[in-house]
């Protein structure tokens, strides 16, 4: 734990393959604080009899025959944790490129937050798969704000607030820099509405 946790304080996130005994013993490194647990997924959105599975798993990815190299300079099919968690560490290198500008915390968030559900497998439906299965489109689209440099969005208006507007009023509004520079100014353009 004091080596995993040496290498998240340098910024690093760390990726494993949760395991194949087919039980929910935790094994490690992935269940480590501080690491992102991979479970193995068929093509039919259910855990893969082998993988691990239980409260220490994150995320499942998948994992099941799997085209991969092997030794001799060939490829052959292979299957298991250890193919399912370099989709996920694949899918987290290419989150950080596209939005450089994302903490490390804004790409584990948009991993985990926008994973696939798995209604059909016991497993997930028992809270022992994470998040669900990773979502490769739906991460990067949840990275989009910090593609812009300059991108503001309103936060909360706060004054007025379940008035009607009548005489005069000072505007507070909160504002969110989702951009991934600073903002030099805002210009905000108000109306009130009297008609009502």
């Amino acid at each position: 734990q004091n080596v995993i946790n040496y290498a998240w304080n340098q910024g690093v996130i760390l990726v494993a393959a949760a395991g194949n005994d087919g039980n929910s013993s935790p094994l490690y490194p992935a269940a480590y604080n501080n690491v992102i647990s991979v479970a193995n997924t068929r093509n039919n959105d259910t855990k893969a009899p082998s993988s691990q599975y239980g409260s220490t798993i994150d995320i499942a990815a998948p994992g099941t025959n799997i085209l991969s190299t092997v030794p001799t300079s060939s490829y052959d099919y292979a299957s298991g944790t250890s193919m399912a968690s370099p989709l996920v560490s694949g899918l987290l290198g290419l989150m950080k490129s596209f939005a450089p500008s994302a903490s490390r915390q804004d790409l584990i968030d948009c991993l985990l937050n926008t994973a696939d559900p798995m209604p059909s497998d016991q497993y997930y439906n028992n809270g022992q798969l994470g998040s669900g299965r990773i979502n490769a489109y739906q991460a990067m689209l949840c990275l989009m704000s910090y593609t812009n440099e300059y991108d503001v969005a309103i936060g909360e208006i706060i004054m007025p607030n379940n008035t009607v507007c009548s005489g005069s009023f000072t505007p507070q509004i909160e504002i969110k820099n989702l951009g991934s520079i600073t903002l030099p100014s805002a210009t905000i353009t108000y109306d009130c509405d009297m008609r009502f």
